[in-house]
């Protein structure tokens, strides 16, 4: 079974570069164009390897699924990965303490999301 990833960003855009990102890895990339679609996802089946998610989204954003996710008993330890353009010290800070493991900046290119994964997934 491939490990799985969650991708989550409003954009279109930014999941089609995602999918053409990884293509290099064997990884079963789920796609989602809101955190709360998302979420029903990781309460509905296998636990991912790595969740990563944009912050600016409608509905609920990335800050608010970054708590959620690290409520919950069967995902509070995967690792999360924070999709976002010029994150502020303070943004940094908040996101760390609540168990964000690292950053990639927007716009990104298929060389950044596959060192992300590098260093994430240790492939």
């Amino acid at each position: 079974m491939l490990p799985k990833v969650i991708f989550v960003d409003d954009s279109e855009l930014i999941l089609e570069a995602a999918k053409e990102g990884v293509l290099p890895f064997s990884i079963d990339l789920r796609t989602f164009s809101g955190a709360d679609e998302a979420y029903e996802d990781l309460n509905n089946g296998e636990v991912p390897k790595l969740i990563i998610t944009d912050l600016n989204m409608p509905g609920m954003n990335g800050y608010e699924f970054l708590d959620k996710i690290r409520e919950n008993s069967s995902t509070k330890n995967v690792p999360i990965l924070m999709v976002t353009d010029k994150p502020s010290d303070q943004m940094k800070a908040y996101c760390k303490k609540r168990g964000l493991t690292g950053w990639i900046h927007k716009p990104f290119s298929n060389h950044d999301l596959q060192m992300a994964l590098k260093r994430v997934m240790r492939f």
